[in-house]
């Protein structure tokens, strides 16, 4: 009898039977995968069970495995959560009295609860489940016998509040999966209700404790504190502040340490509570200042504990000051004004002093913690009252541009401010003085000033005083001060420019680094830091000079002897250097020209300092990093500009690892922000800096000669940035033909030898230079624009024919060697090639064409520009008037249109029709794509033939599974949303089989695994049935008769099962669309509303045996009822998810009658929902109607 299916079979349980579930439970955990397999089977099959929950005493009487016991109790859970309502009274009782029982006799004695501490968690989350069927209607008095039963034994207590405290969690945090909502509101209301004796005997363990501390386990007080702790979010506010609650944490439970973390705790929470609150300022205002009396008692040392506290001791400090952070910062984000003022009056001085102490302890935390959290929750908080305090600096009649003396608006893009151009050309170096005798380089750091009258950061003009708004600015001077000091030397790293390498291809390709919790910091700590700069630019300038000093003296004594006592930090260098470029914009303009001045000299000095290439490497970074954050700067210096340009092009020349790769991520920076100054004639300039840049056989070839493909490719799209700025078209071509001269003239020699040669096209080196050009083409357009349209034409043709080469050898390679042969080199290459190509046209293409002012066609889109109607420039198309810009993008379109799809489109779509499917390209679907997206409609007609070309071989490949070819299928939904938005009414010309084809597509999309392929295909299915539903009445019909039902039924299905959780909102919006059209007669003559009601009924009935019909028709009365209120319809079927889960079939205990009466209050609410319809608009509702001779009763006629 070892056979796990001897387990199915019918019979008694034993010990017998039990140890064979231990056996097959033990296979399940450390057998070989067959059996384990074949054991998880059994063992589902039995969960599944209606009647395995019976044997459930015996299971756990008889066996000593604890992984057994867990499986029973997971039997039984399974049977409370799914067929609780079915079953017989009695055996419910049966149930509950078996659980609480046992739950009893294990949490009672502290020995046995100590030996099964594991499995009494799983009871007790047992036991909360019918708790949450039965509490509070049948059993009504179940927190008062748990309080009850609690005082008579200590061990039971502590489990009982463990009990009381997922309950909690269960009602209020995490019932929403599995309690519908007006079960969650029934819980909460009685939870509050009966919160008084839970209370009670919170106190009595508490007065217990402190009547005979020896006398009530520490364990117990640990728990009941942490109870407390969640049960502050939802009490009602009297029994926080109208009991001795506060007096007893911060008296009693502060000093013993062990207790002390779960104090702050409470007091957190307390801290938290800001709503209805006003009667209670005083207590708050009392404990916050017991509070600071605590904080400032603790020893001096205790912050620095990682390096003080003794090992054992460094985790407990490190949790007590993150919570200690998160509820200072709670007192003094939700009580921060009633603080400062209570300061004011004579009865309550000391709480400045005190507000002083709170704010310098989270400096201190701030500085010397290491957790993530804490230092989260602090860099948080100094971003509220940084702002705060902007915001209370600025009078409400100020104006930007005003002559009130304040700060300019605050910059958090780091975006430009007009100001003067520098009195003085920087000299040689680009960093020399200023023309009133004053040197910006020698002068000593400015001293720290204030907010206050006079401050700079209030400018010129009449300074507007700031301590008439906030006489606490004395205080907040000094803290800032230190935040700032601090930020700086903790700033986060910013998010960097990853330079991917595909692994089959070898494209080099640039992405911003995603966004990691390290980016959201860095992006925080940056707000922080423009914040405290508007507040005080000058103390913000003399501490980062001030550490840059000391970072260039740390090496050196005296300049010129090493000091051990200080060595140089790279890792502090370099979050100095990011926190100096995180104020870029913040500063006004002349403070600015002193301050990056300065800090570049100071690093070029430590450059030169440094010794070794790593030392001098890193340094380098750090100048590169600083320089690309001021592009305001060096817009309005000419000369410092093109010295930081030299001095990039020399590190382009420089091997160390990294050096080149952040000169040239630099250089693409400045260009795209400065671009403007490289096509105009400076000052004591002969030409453009462009024109001598782009120079053929000049000196472009030389700044690259050392650069990586990678990097040379990323130093021509920095050039295209500056072409796209070029004033007239025809200087645009010029510019390109210059700066693409050197590259042009390489692949003409290539394709002549390949023209004697056809061999050479196969070499894999050809095939990697030929693929090198096509991609610095490609990055050029993506800067440049329709600049590149010359280019382009100029190669356009030698392209096409490699790729018609390259796709013949394709085909003939895999015909004649199978598929296996596309991991061959030489195919790899051949794809390459065909991939960048694509590429190429598809940016040119993205690039060149600006989008349509009037937005895709039937949308409501207008141009965001000023009250002139005026469109802003685009890559290689300047602005002008809205006729000027139209025009020129038509022209643009059509030459695109009649030059460059025609020779391509054909090729390309028969490539891809006749290839195998792991030789077609996924580019081609992206470009086809982009072509739709940005010449419609003149491609419109081209619609049918892309359909034919790609769209069956595509869905062929894709259909079959939910992983084959991601790119495809990624490529191919974004077609499919193309031709939706750009191309509708190109669909409806379809033949029907294709038509068909598509809404099947979009449907196999919204069952798609991966979330992001489903929520694109949800998005496009309620964009094109939207559009549907405005057709022609006619057009509309004819496809809601062939599609209706199929697109209900497939849209429950999702919504139904558990692995399209993601698409849940967008599924509802479709399902309320569908609802919608139906309730508001848009369908007639299609279907009526009757009808879909009794369709949903019945699918539903069908395929779910755990419904009860009266359930259902509830639920489809109330979901047409609801349907003109998206919120409430999502909660709806958010409840009716929850339902599904339980059986309610048959009468057992009344459900038919239950549901029955839920029925028809929907019945009831949809008929007054049609009467109020009908009232709205005079004449509609009969004469004799009962809700009108109601009426007439209620207003008799005189």
């Amino acid at each position: 009898m070892m056979e796990p299916q001897a387990l199915l079979l019918p019979g008694e349980w034993n010990a017998e039977r039990v140890k064979l579930l231990d056996h097959v439970v033990t296979i399940m955990y450390s057998g070989n995968e067959k059996d384990r397999s074949i054991a998880h089977q059994v063992l589902n099959e039995l969960k599944g069970h209606p009647e395995s929950w019976t044997h459930v005493d015996t299971i756990l009487g008889n066996s000593s495995n604890p992984n057994t016991k867990f499986f029973a109790l997971s039997i039984l859970e399974n049977c409370i959560a799914t067929r609780w309502k079915v079953l017989p009274k009695d055996q419910k009782e049966g149930m509950k009295t078996y659980v609480v029982n046992l739950t009893i006799k294990i949490s009672s004695d502290e020995s046995l609860q100590a030996g099964e501490k594991h499995f009494l968690t799983k009871l007790n989350e047992t036991l909360i489940q019918i708790v949450k069927k039965e509490w509070p209607q049948n059993w009504e008095s179940f927190i008062p016998d748990i309080c009850g039963a609690s005082r008579t034994n200590q061990s039971l207590c502590e489990n009982n509040m463990k009990i009381l405290n997922l309950l909690s969690e269960e009602v209020f945090e995490f019932g929403s999966e599995q309690m519908t909502s007006k079960k969650i509101e029934q819980l909460k209301d009685a939870m509050n209700e009966q919160f008084r004796v839970i209370y009670e005997l919170c106190s009595f363990i508490f007065d217990s404790w402190m009547q005979q501390r020896g006398a009530v386990k520490p364990s117990l007080i640990k728990v009941t504190l942490s109870c407390i702790q969640h049960f502050l979010a939802w009490i009602p506010l009297g029994f926080v502040f109208e009991t001795n609650l506060i007096g007893i944490l911060i008296d009693q439970f502060w000093d013993p340490p062990e207790f002390r973390i779960e104090c702050v705790k409470c007091l957190g929470e307390i801290a938290a509570l800001h709503e209805g609150i006003d009667r209670y300022v005083d207590k708050l205002l009392y404990l916050f200042s017991r509070l600071i009396e605590k904080v400032s008692a603790l020893p001096p040392e205790s912050i620095e504990y990682e390096t003080k506290a003794p090992p054992q001791h460094r985790i407990y400090w490190e949790n007590f000051f993150n919570q200690l952070a998160i509820a200072i910062a709670a007192f003094l984000r939700y009580h921060l004004q009633a603080i400062e003022a209570a300061g004011q009056l004579p009865q309550h001085i000391v709480m400045q002093s005190q507000l002083s102490t709170a704010l310098g302890t989270l400096v201190s935390i701030t500085q010397a913690c290491s957790n993530d959290s804490t230092f989260k929750t602090c860099i948080d908080f100094w971003h509220y009252l940084a702002q705060r305090l902007y915001e209370n600096m600025r009078p409400p009649e100020s104006t930007t541009n005003g002559s009130n003396g304040l700060p300019p608006p605050l910059l958090l893009d780091g975006g430009a401010m007009n100001g003067t151009a520098p009195q003085d050309a920087m000299q040689a170096t680009g960093m020399d003085t200023s023309s009133d005798g004053n040197s910006t380089l020698a002068a000593p750091h400015s001293s720290p000033t204030h907010l206050g009258p006079g401050g700079p950061s209030c400018g010129g003009g009449s300074p507007f005083d700031l301590s008439i708004l906030n006489p606490y600015t004395p205080i907040y001077n000094g803290v800032m001060s230190d935040v700032r000091r601090v930020l700086m030397l903790k700033m986060a790293k910013p998010p960097e420019v990853l330079i991917v390498i595909d692994e089959e291809t070898g494209e080099v390709s640039r992405e911003l680094q995603v966004d990691t919790a390290e980016v959201e910091l860095y992006h925080k700590m940056r707000e922080v830091m423009v914040y405290l700069t508007h507040l005080d630019q000058s103390n913000m300038e003399h501490i980062m000079l001030e550490l840059l000093t000391q970072e260039c003296l740390s090496d050196t004594t005296n300049g010129m002897m090493p000091s051990p006592q200080q060595p140089w930090n790279p890792a502090r260098l370099n979050c100095l250097c990011w926190a100096m470029g995180s104020i870029s914009g913040a500063m006004d303009e002349a403070n600015e020209k002193r301050f990056v001045v300065t800090i570049i000299k100071d690093l070029l000095s430590l450059c030169e300092m440094k010794r070794g290439k790593e030392n001098k490497a890193i340094v380098a970074s750090c100048i590169m990093y600083v320089v690309g954050q001021y592009p305001r700067f060096l817009r309005a210096h000419w000369k410092f500009l093109k010295t930081v340009l030299l001095k990039l092009f020399e590190f382009m020349h420089e091997t160390f690892p990294g050096v080149q790769k952040m000169a040239c991520e630099t250089f693409l920076k400045i260009s795209q922000k400065c671009r403007k100054k490289f096509v105009q004639v400076q000052p004591a300039e002969a030409e453009c800096f462009l024109a001598e840049l782009t120079r053929p056989n000049g000196q472009l070839q030389g700044h690259t000669a050392d650069l990586e493909f990678g990097d040379q490719q990323t130093f021509y799209e920095a050039v295209g940035y500056m072409i796209a700025e070029a004033p007239t078209q025809q200087e645009q071509y010029q510019y390109v033909d210059g700066l693409m001269s050197h590259l042009n003239a390489q692949w003409n020699h290539l394709l002549q030898a390949a023209s004697q040669n056809e061999g050479i096209l196969v070499d894999l080196n050809a095939m990697r230079q030929l693929s090198h050009f096509l991609r610095t083409n490609e990055r050029v357009a993506s800067s440049a624009g329709s600049a590149m349209e010359h280019q382009l034409g100029s190669i356009y043709q030698q392209v096409l024919r490699v790729y018609k080469y390259y796709s013949e050898g394709i085909s003939s390679k895999v015909a004649s060697n199978g598929p296996q042969i596309m991991g061959h080199s030489q195919i790899k290459g051949m794809r390459t090639f065909k991939r960048d190509t694509l590429k190429l046209v598809e940016t040119f293409v993205e690039k060149a064409i600006p989008p349509d002012p009037h937005g895709p066609p039937g949308s409501q889109h207008q141009p965001a520009a000023g009250a002139t109607g005026e469109i802003p420039e685009t890559n290689g198309i300047p602005g002008g008037g809205r006729e000027t810009q139209s025009s020129r993008r038509s022209e643009l379109i059509q030459r695109v249109c009649s030059g460059l799809v025609p020779p391509l489109l054909e090729p390309v779509l028969a490539d891809y029709r006749a290839n195998h499917p792991q030789a077609r390209d996924p580019e081609v679907l992206s470009l086809l794509s982009t072509l739709i997206s940005k010449l419609s409609p003149s491609i419109t007609p081209q619609v049918p033939r892309i359909f034919e070309m790609v769209f069956d071989p595509t869905l062929e490949m894709i259909k079959s599974d939910f992983q084959s070819y991601p790119d495809h299928r990624v490529n191919f939904y974004a077609l499919l949303r193309a031709c939706n938005t750009y191309c509708f009414d190109a669909l409806f010309l379809l033949p029907e089989q294709r038509l068909r084809l598509f809404v099947d597509s979009l449907v196999w999309a919204i069952k798609h695994e991966h979330p992001s392929v489903a929520d694109a295909g949800l998005r496009v299915l309620s964009d094109f049935l939207d559009k549907v539903l405005h057709l022609d009445p006619q057009l509309c019909g004819n496809f809601f008769k062939s599609y209706y039902q199929l697109l209900l039924h497939d849209i429950f299905v999702v919504l139904t099962d558990t692995l399209h959780k993601a698409g849940f909102k967008h599924q509802t919006i479709i399902l309320m669309e569908l609802v919608t059209a139906v309730d508001l007669g848009k369908l007639r003559g299609v279907t009526s509303k009757q009808e879909v009601m009794e369709y949903i009924c019945n699918m539903l009935c069908q395929t779910f045996a755990t419904l009860n019909r009266n359930q259902v028709e509830a639920f489809v009365l109330d979901l047409f009822n609801k349907s003109g209120n998206h919120t409430e319809f999502q909660s709806h079927i958010r409840d009716f998810l929850v339902q599904i889960k339980e059986y309610a079939g048959g009468d057992a205990e009344g459900l038919t009658e239950l549901y029955r009466t839920e029925r028809d209050e929907a019945l009831q609410r949809s008929r007054q929902i049609e009467q109020q319809r009908l009232m709205e608009v005079p004449g509609l509702l009969h004469q004799y109607d009962p809700i009108r001779l109601a009426m007439d009763a209620a207003n008799p006629q005189e």
